[in-house]
């Protein structure tokens, strides 16, 4: 087919046509026939459109006006016009735009086309639209509806609840709230990239990828692959039909397979990865679980599972193709076990002198004897030591080692030495008979010191004693000043300071060193006590000086009086006269006494005007207390003390000027303090999910009038529901800033690999060895063949596997589930069967002969102070700040996620010009972490 123009030519279903991008802007009058297509073949013309009603001529020019629906026309008519004329169906309608009329384009040449209104239905490209088509036969485009191909969304039409719609673009959004660089490819009632349709693939969440039918990406960085996979947990990765990964950084791979605990990893069909870190292992040697809280014993990480014992069936697969583990977080083989089973299984052979052989089986006995009385075997039943002793009195014939040889005669040692009943002879050298010791004419060595009157003496004592009678000796002081005293000389011991007085008696060579009895010192130091001068210090809290007794932090005894430091005290005895103390008993013997009604005030001062409660009748509940002027105390167990306090509620506290506690069992505290009528009170608490039944609220200003306390010298928190303090929440702050948000840039169909690009482009994952693959934000597979899959995963050796986030797997073929120092349990493992394959504890307890069942652990204060940090950071995001200018704000947060509470206390002000602002936050939670932090911002 040909057309009869000049202009540039594509090519549609294998034939040659006109581009219609480029055709000339027609004029008015112009006739359409100029640009229909004929047969090179045929004279015959293809199907023409005509404007019989509404003629395409100068004066009915509007209703083909612009160049776009020209373009429209063109095609039709190039499709009319390729050679399956007689196949084009009657009343196909063309439009280029929703709001512009129309071309009705019929199949026959002799019949009218017409140009239709846009108004008319014909015209409207709405989805219902299945009467009409803009091609028609086996070779159809659409059939109904509308083609769309723009704002990075492909789809049959573009409208909320569209059948089999997909999305794809780097920013495909929808009302423009979510799905910011994400990617949704899929069937379902809907592919959306911001969840607001059900039952659709969606990618919601910020750098989000889901592929496959209802597939659903719901949190940033996440990847679900396959029908009904789907991620709920940043930086999540779901793959295969059916995956589910609940929770952040877990990764999901296979149909039905599900990740519940963070960081936890889920291989293989149907698979569970629910075992969270922190876990502690089975112990063998103890029978338990282990007390070791090292890496080797206590997982860091979820654990990878590759079954799922929880079902019904009890899911298990066995790991095959796994090498002899090396280090001590491996993985064992079958080989492995085979090789200790055959070592402590087996049994050990027993042999006498190399013959009689037989095996001892585990669990049988061995029984030692001797039948001669020369050997002595013994064992106690409270050990396995067994003790070989020769019997005191041997019995033999005769006995030798060497050349010496021992018999009923005596003993020979070679030819030249005997010993026998007269004694001892050596030929040609000493003896030592009944008749005497003859040296043989030879020396006398190795003669001991002679120490008794009968000894002999060696020659060093000989020459020592010639020494001595001419030497004398050296005198030192303190390793100093020596000088030598000769023999008959005197040495005359003194003391200059009066300290230590020396005496000696004349008839006697003892000499005394005694300390006086009236030291002069200027500093004396026992362990942490110290005594000077100025007078005694025991460690760095007490102090007892020329004022008395002071502890730091704690009660003092000094010249201005007595300060219990906020401390009890204890073992007071009853006073007696006026100015003694009184103890509590005393007290309360006096309360009970004196009746409820005759103390006046309770030591209150009301300005010389008397006012309410001034005959004791501000408490008017059973068991109340009013103390103060004007004081209510309405309700039973009340207690109100402060001028105008009042407590109405059962069992409530007002304490402070105007302090008002209505509600049953709450506390309001300080001057003006309000509990807003909140008592006890049953809910759910935020972000911990723990269900509270409190018995009232404790209020420390009026929240209606904008006006707080700051709540001070608050301890560390120690229990789930203790307050915590600014420190502990700053500690929170510190490891919540340590997260760094990284965001998924592309998954190319086709490929490889899956790349990763944190914020600050260093997350992106590199897969540099040869056919090797990375999955995850940072993950690195640089050997050959390796695989590295999970956040920050590396895998640098050929052949080497790393799952997991921060798993390394740098040995050559092998598998690895976390770091050192971060290591990861492997679940779910069936019991191995070849050399090669993965056991399981269970095998390994009976190789041992101490099967026990394999028992989890609980997870430790690592996850309650992770908690406590997390809601300490809830709490400091949740302080108000200062806005105008001038002003200043004191503002206090309180949180409470998954049973740890927190409070954070927050200052901040704006300067004068409005351009500066301070703030300075504090932190404390219910584990006794405390944090703080300071900033300063300037605003143009």
């Amino acid at each position: 087919m040909q057309i009869h123009t000049a202009l540039p030519m594509v090519r549609l279903g294998g034939i040659e046509g006109v581009d219609p991008l480029f055709l000339p802007k027609y004029k008015i009058g112009q006739s359409l026939q100029h640009a229909v297509m004929t047969s090179a073949a045929s004279s015959k013309k293809g199907t023409q459109p005509r404007c019989s009603n509404n003629a395409m001529t100068a004066k009915r020019s509007a209703k083909l006006h612009d160049r776009r629906q020209l373009h429209i026309v063109l095609l039709t008519v190039l499709a009319a016009s390729t050679g399956y004329t007689g196949k084009v169906a009657a009343q196909v309608y063309v439009n280029s735009d929703s709001t512009e009329n129309c071309v009705e384009i019929l199949g026959d040449s002799s019949q009218t086309s017409f140009i239709h209104s846009a108004s008319n239905d014909k015209c409207k490209p709405d989805f219902t639209q299945t009467e009409y088509s803009l091609f028609y036969d086996y070779r159809n485009l659409v059939l109904g509806g509308s083609l769309y191909v723009n704002e990075g969304k492909l789809g049959l039409v573009d409208i909320s609840g569209a059948t089999y719609s997909m999305r794809l673009g780097s920013i495909a959004t929808m009302n423009g709230s979510a799905g910011i660089d994400s990617i949704a490819i899929g069937s379902g009632q809907g592919s959306k990239t911001d969840g607001n349709t059900s039952g659709a693939t969606v990618a919601q969440g910020l750098r989000s990828i889901a592929i496959g039918t209802t597939a659903r990406s719901q949190s940033q960085d996440t990847i679900s692959i396959g029908t009904g996979a789907s991620t709920t947990g940043n930086f999540a990765i779901a793959i295969g039909n059916g995956a589910l990964t609940s929770i952040a950084n877990g990764i999901a791979l296979g149909a039905s397979s599900s990740v519940t605990t963070r960081g936890g990893v889920a291989l293989g069909q149907g698979s569970l990865a629910a075992t969270a870190s922190g876990i502690t292992g089975y112990d063998p040697v103890t029978k338990s679980t282990s007390t070791l809280s090292t890496s080797m014993w206590r997982s860091t990480l979820g654990a990878v599972s590759i079954g799922n014992i929880t079902s019904s069936t009890s899911q298990t697969r066995q790991l095959t193709g796994l090498a002899a583990g090396r280090s001590d977080t491996d993985a064992v083989n079958v080989a492995q076990l085979k090789l200790l089973a055959e070592s402590v299984g087996g049994g050990w052979n027993l042999t006498a002198s190399g013959a009689n052989s037989s095996n001892v089986a585990l669990g049988e006995s061995v029984d030692l004897k001797n039948s001669d009385g020369n050997l002595l075997i013994t064992k106690t039943t409270d050990s396995n030591d067994v003790t070989f002793n020769l019997a005191t009195a041997l019995k033999v014939d005769s006995l030798t080692t060497g050349n010496t040889a021992m018999t009923t005669d005596g003993v020979a040692v070679g030819s030249n030495v005997k010993l026998g009943s007269t004694g001892l002879v050596i030929t040609d050298g000493p003896s030592v008979t009944s008749s005497g010791i003859s040296a043989g004419n030879q020396k006398i060595t190795n003669v001991a010191v002679g120490t008794a009157d009968t000894d002999a003496v060696n020659f060093s004592q000989l020459q020592a004693v010639s020494s001595t009678a001419s030497k004398g000796w050296n005198l030192l002081a303190s390793g100093a000043n020596s000088s030598n005293v000769a023999p008959g000389e005197s040495v005359d011991l003194k003391n200059t300071d009066g300290n230590i007085v020396i005496s000696k008696e004349s008839g006697s060579n003892d000499v005394l060193f005694n300390l006086s009895s009236s030291l002069k010192l200027d500093k004396l130091t026992v362990g942490d006590t110290v005594m000077t001068t100025n007078g005694v210090t025991v460690g760095s809290g007490v102090t007892l000086g020329s004022m008395g007794l002071v502890i730091t932090d704690g009660p003092s005894v000094t010249s201005s009086g007595i300060n219990a430091g906020s401390q009890k005290i204890t073992n007071v005895a009853a006073g007696t006269a006026d100015t003694d103390a009184v103890n509590l008993s005393q007290l309360n013997t006096a309360m009970a006494s004196s009746g409820a009604k005759s103390v006046h005030y309770y030591s209150t001062y009301d300005g010389g005007t008397q006012g309410g409660n001034y005959n004791g009748d501000g408490a008017t509940g059973n068991g109340s207390i009013a103390v103060g002027v004007g004081t209510l105390a309405s309700a039973e167990g009340a207690t109100a003390m402060g001028s105008g306090a009042a407590a109405s509620g059962k069992g409530s506290t007002a304490i402070g000027r105007n302090a008002v506690a209505s509600a049953d069992g709450s506390v309001a505290l300080g001057d003006g303090a309000k509990d807003g009528a909140r008592g006890a009170e049953s809910y759910t608490g935020k972000y911990s999910g723990v269900q509270n039944n409190t018995v009232g609220t404790v209020s420390v200003g009026d929240a209606s009038k904008g006006e707080t306390r700051t709540v001070s010298n608050v301890a560390d928190a120690k229990e789930a529901t203790d307050a915590v303090n600014l420190r502990q929440l700053d500690q929170v702050a510190q490891d919540a800033n340590r997260y760094v948000d990284n965001k998924i840039e592309s998954l190319s169909e086709g490929q490889t690999f899956v790349k990763v690009n944190s914020v600050n482009n260093s997350a992106t994952p590199i897969a540099a060895g040869v056919d090797a693959t990375a999955i995850g934000v940072g993950a690195t597979a640089s050997g050959a063949d390796s695989i590295a899959m999970g956040n920050k995963a590396s895998a640098s050796a050929d052949n080497a596997v790393a799952i997991g986030n921060h798993s390394v797997a740098d040995r050559a073929n092998t598998v690895s589930v976390g770091s050192a120092g971060s290591e990861r349990q492997v679940t779910n493992v069936a019991a191995g069967t070849a050399d090669t394959d993965a056991v399981n504890v269970s095998q390994l307890n009976q190789g041992l002969i101490t099967a026990k069942q394999y028992t989890d652990g609980v997870v430790g204060s690592l996850r309650r102070d992770t908690d406590g940090g997390v809601a300490a950071a809830i709490a400091t995001a949740n302080l108000p700040q200062a806005y105008i200018p001038g002003r200043g704000m004191t503002s206090v947060g309180v949180s409470s996620y998954r049973g740890q509470s927190a409070i954070a206390v927050g200052v901040s002000s704006v300067s004068e010009s409005g351009r500066w602002v301070f703030k300075f936050s504090g932190s404390a939670n219910t584990r006794s972490q405390v944090g703080i932090g300071a900033g300063v911002g300037y605003q143009w």
